[in-house]
């Protein structure tokens, strides 16, 4: 976006903004999406791009800096990279071994998001992945999670959580904001 072109506040992502006023499209990709795939996206009004990584020994600051790059080359730009290593952390969310290098992995990648222009991270505090159930086709026929709490599991990356106490223990309300604000401390100089 060029500075003469009028900016329009994203409701979703606060400091983020539009070239146009109404209902902004974003897209969800990986980093090996295809240049005709790229332009679609921008065909389709498409501005911002939440960008995932295949291989994690890519993750750094300047292959972030060559995807920030090449999707610029379509007039995209990227709000939010993920890395499920520092999304959803067991080991920060429940204070288990390894806690304070996970929360320096964090600041890490925070560090080198920053360091390519962007300027976003999205950081889920859950220490036993996401529950389903199965899939379900869903309004349109799209695919969807389903959840009957009989039957979900729950999964991060490759670990898999079946029903009961996944970490042997039950974990209080404010043992988990205590995790969280030891977590925060840290982290948050670095994100500012």
């Amino acid at each position: 976006m060029n500075s003469s072109e009028r900016k329009y506040a994203l409701r979703a992502v606060p400091g983020f903004y539009s070239t146009h006023p109404g209902i902004q499209v974003a897209a969800q990709t990986n980093d090996e999406v295809t240049d005709e795939d790229l332009q679609f996206y921008q065909q389709m009004g498409v501005e911002w791009i939440m960008l995932g990584i295949q291989d994690e020994s890519k993750h750094g600051v300047e292959y972030y800096k060559s995807l920030v790059k090449r999707l610029g080359g379509f007039g995209l730009q990227i709000y939010r990279i993920s890395d499920h290593r520092v999304h959803n952390v067991p080991e920060i969310t429940l204070n288990l071994p390894g806690r304070d290098e996970k929360v320096e992995d964090l600041c890490t990648f925070i560090r080198n998001i920053g360091a390519a222009g962007i300027h976003y991270h999205t950081y889920a505090h859950m220490g036993n992945g996401i529950w389903s159930s199965g899939r379900t086709a869903g309004r349109g026929g799209m695919d969807a999670r389903r959840l009957d709490i009989k039957e979900a599991v729950g999964r991060w990356g490759s670990e898999t959580y079946e029903s009961g106490l996944t970490h042997g223990r039950k974990y209080t309300e404010d043992e988990l904001w205590e995790n969280y604000e030891y977590m925060i401390a840290t982290v948050a100089p670095v994100a500012e």
